[in-house]
Protein backbone atom coordinates (compact mmCIF):
# COMPACT_ATOMS: atom_id res chain seq x y z
CA UNK A 1 0.00 0.00 0.00
CA UNK A 2 2.95 2.48 0.51
CA UNK A 3 3.96 1.82 -2.56
CA UNK A 4 0.87 2.52 -4.23
CA UNK A 5 0.61 5.71 -1.97
CA UNK A 6 4.29 7.06 -3.05
CA UNK A 7 3.47 6.72 -6.74
CA UNK A 8 0.27 9.12 -6.11
CA UNK A 9 2.33 11.16 -3.99
CA UNK A 10 4.97 11.56 -6.86
CA UNK A 11 2.23 11.88 -9.38
CA UNK A 12 0.38 15.07 -7.34
CA UNK A 13 3.93 16.66 -6.29
CA UNK A 14 5.25 16.59 -10.13
CA UNK A 15 7.64 19.75 -10.34
CA UNK A 16 5.67 20.41 -13.91
CA UNK A 17 2.08 20.92 -11.79
CA UNK A 18 1.22 24.41 -10.41
CA UNK A 19 -0.34 24.52 -6.99
CA UNK A 20 -3.81 25.48 -9.43
CA UNK A 21 -3.26 22.13 -10.82
CA UNK A 22 -4.43 19.33 -8.18
CA UNK A 23 -8.42 19.39 -8.08
CA UNK A 24 -10.20 21.71 -6.33
CA UNK A 25 -11.63 20.61 -2.60
CA UNK A 26 -14.32 22.32 -1.59
CA UNK A 27 -14.90 19.86 1.61
CA UNK A 28 -12.97 20.53 4.03
CA UNK A 29 -12.05 17.41 5.81
CA UNK A 30 -11.34 17.50 9.91
CA UNK A 31 -8.38 16.56 11.90
CA UNK A 32 -9.72 12.91 12.10
CA UNK A 33 -10.97 12.24 8.67
CA UNK A 34 -7.68 13.58 7.48
CA UNK A 35 -6.15 10.90 10.10
CA UNK A 36 -8.53 8.05 8.53
CA UNK A 37 -8.36 8.82 5.05
CA UNK A 38 -4.41 8.64 5.21
CA UNK A 39 -4.64 5.25 6.93
CA UNK A 40 -7.74 4.06 4.61
CA UNK A 41 -5.08 5.36 1.59
CA UNK A 42 -7.66 7.85 0.34
CA UNK A 43 -6.52 10.04 -2.86
CA UNK A 44 -9.24 13.13 -1.70
CA UNK A 45 -7.65 13.52 1.69
CA UNK A 46 -4.24 12.93 0.28
CA UNK A 47 -5.38 15.82 -2.66
CA UNK A 48 -6.23 18.15 0.28
CA UNK A 49 -4.22 17.75 2.15
CA UNK A 50 -1.54 18.30 -0.19
CA UNK A 51 -3.33 21.27 -1.10
CA UNK A 52 -3.43 22.77 2.29
CA UNK A 53 0.28 22.66 3.14
CA UNK A 54 2.25 22.44 0.30
CA UNK A 55 2.18 26.13 -0.40
CA UNK A 56 3.73 27.04 3.09
CA UNK A 57 6.20 24.05 2.60
CA UNK A 58 7.65 25.84 -0.33
CA UNK A 59 7.86 29.56 1.19
CA UNK A 60 9.79 27.51 4.55
CA UNK A 61 12.21 25.69 2.51
CA UNK A 62 12.33 28.88 0.24
CA UNK A 63 13.18 31.15 3.13
CA UNK A 64 15.50 28.63 4.50
CA UNK A 65 17.65 28.75 1.14
CA UNK A 66 16.05 25.99 -1.00
CA UNK A 67 15.24 25.60 -4.24
CA UNK A 68 11.60 24.62 -5.27
CA UNK A 69 12.65 21.51 -6.21
CA UNK A 70 14.20 20.99 -2.48
CA UNK A 71 10.22 21.76 -1.32
CA UNK A 72 9.02 19.61 -3.07
CA UNK A 73 11.23 16.69 -1.95
CA UNK A 74 11.40 17.12 1.06
CA UNK A 75 7.67 17.68 1.55
CA UNK A 76 7.36 14.14 -0.52
CA UNK A 77 9.44 12.54 1.75
CA UNK A 78 7.66 13.82 5.22
CA UNK A 79 4.81 13.27 3.26
CA UNK A 80 5.83 9.23 3.20
CA UNK A 81 7.26 9.79 7.12
CA UNK A 82 3.74 10.86 7.90
CA UNK A 83 1.73 8.32 6.58
CA UNK A 84 3.92 6.07 7.80
CA UNK A 85 3.36 6.90 11.00
CA UNK A 86 -0.68 6.97 10.34
CA UNK A 87 -0.42 3.45 9.46
CA UNK A 88 -0.06 2.57 13.20
CA UNK A 89 -3.48 2.68 14.43
CA UNK A 90 -1.91 2.95 17.82
CA UNK A 91 -1.12 6.46 16.66
CA UNK A 92 -2.92 9.33 17.93
CA UNK A 93 -2.72 13.42 16.54
CA UNK A 94 -1.50 15.75 19.42
CA UNK A 95 -1.74 18.58 17.05
CA UNK A 96 -3.10 19.16 13.50
CA UNK A 97 -2.03 17.45 10.50
CA UNK A 98 -0.33 20.66 8.84
CA UNK A 99 1.54 21.47 11.61
CA UNK A 100 2.97 18.13 11.72
CA UNK A 101 3.52 18.30 7.98
CA UNK A 102 5.28 21.88 8.67
CA UNK A 103 7.97 20.62 11.40
CA UNK A 104 8.66 16.93 9.77
CA UNK A 105 9.46 18.74 6.58
CA UNK A 106 11.72 21.57 8.48
CA UNK A 107 13.09 18.90 10.55
CA UNK A 108 14.25 16.87 7.39
CA UNK A 109 15.54 20.27 5.56
CA UNK A 110 17.59 21.25 8.88
CA UNK A 111 18.83 17.72 8.53
CA UNK A 112 19.83 18.14 5.07
CA UNK A 113 21.18 21.47 5.46
CA UNK A 114 23.54 19.89 8.20
CA UNK A 115 24.84 17.22 6.11
CA UNK A 116 25.88 19.92 3.10
CA UNK A 117 27.99 21.37 5.99
CA UNK A 118 28.97 18.45 6.53
CA UNK A 119 30.51 18.18 3.28
CA UNK A 120 31.72 21.47 2.53
CA UNK A 121 34.07 20.84 5.68
CA UNK A 122 34.89 17.81 4.08
CA UNK A 123 35.84 19.57 0.68
CA UNK A 124 37.90 22.14 3.20
CA UNK A 125 39.99 19.50 3.94
CA UNK A 126 40.72 18.04 0.71
CA UNK A 127 42.04 21.23 -0.36
CA UNK A 128 44.15 21.86 2.53
CA UNK A 129 45.68 18.68 1.64
CA UNK A 130 46.28 19.50 -2.09
CA UNK A 131 48.17 22.53 -1.31
CA UNK A 132 50.56 20.46 1.34
CA UNK A 133 52.11 22.03 4.23
CA UNK A 134 53.53 25.24 2.72
CA UNK A 135 50.43 27.16 3.40
CA UNK A 136 51.26 31.06 2.56
CA UNK A 137 48.78 33.98 2.67
CA UNK A 138 47.97 33.54 -1.39
CA UNK A 139 47.00 30.17 -0.55
CA UNK A 140 44.67 31.22 1.99
CA UNK A 141 42.67 33.30 -0.24
CA UNK A 142 43.02 30.78 -2.72
CA UNK A 143 41.41 28.22 -0.38
CA UNK A 144 38.96 30.76 1.00
CA UNK A 145 37.85 31.75 -2.35
CA UNK A 146 37.74 28.38 -3.69
CA UNK A 147 34.98 27.41 -0.60
CA UNK A 148 32.94 30.42 -1.70
CA UNK A 149 32.49 29.51 -4.87
CA UNK A 150 31.46 25.87 -4.15
CA UNK A 151 28.70 27.69 -1.34
CA UNK A 152 27.63 29.87 -3.95
CA UNK A 153 27.01 27.18 -6.74
CA UNK A 154 24.57 25.52 -4.17
CA UNK A 155 22.47 28.50 -3.58
CA UNK A 156 19.77 30.05 -5.19
CA UNK A 157 19.27 34.01 -6.30
CA UNK A 158 18.68 35.54 -2.82
CA UNK A 159 22.12 34.61 -1.41
CA UNK A 160 23.93 34.89 -4.47
CA UNK A 161 24.34 38.57 -4.32
CA UNK A 162 25.87 38.27 -0.59
CA UNK A 163 28.17 36.00 -1.64
CA UNK A 164 29.17 37.84 -5.14
CA UNK A 165 29.65 40.74 -2.90
CA UNK A 166 31.75 38.83 -0.52
CA UNK A 167 34.09 36.97 -3.27
CA UNK A 168 34.70 40.72 -4.49
CA UNK A 169 35.85 41.66 -1.28
CA UNK A 170 38.78 38.87 -1.17
CA UNK A 171 39.62 39.00 -5.02
CA UNK A 172 40.17 43.24 -4.14
CA UNK A 173 42.19 42.19 -1.01
CA UNK A 174 44.01 39.72 -3.08
CA UNK A 175 45.27 42.03 -5.83
CA UNK A 176 46.28 44.48 -3.53
CA UNK A 177 48.24 41.69 -1.26
CA UNK A 178 46.49 42.34 1.68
Amino acid sequence: MIKNVCKLIAVKLSVHQTPTALPYHPVKYSEEQQLHGLRQGDNKVLGYIIKECRSAIRLMIHRMGGSEEDAMDTFHDALIDLISMCQDLSYALRSSIKTLLYVMCRNLWQKKLRRFEKEVDLNLEEIEDKIGPDFTEMADYALYEKLIWEVYKRFRVPVRRYCCCTLRIIRTARLQGC
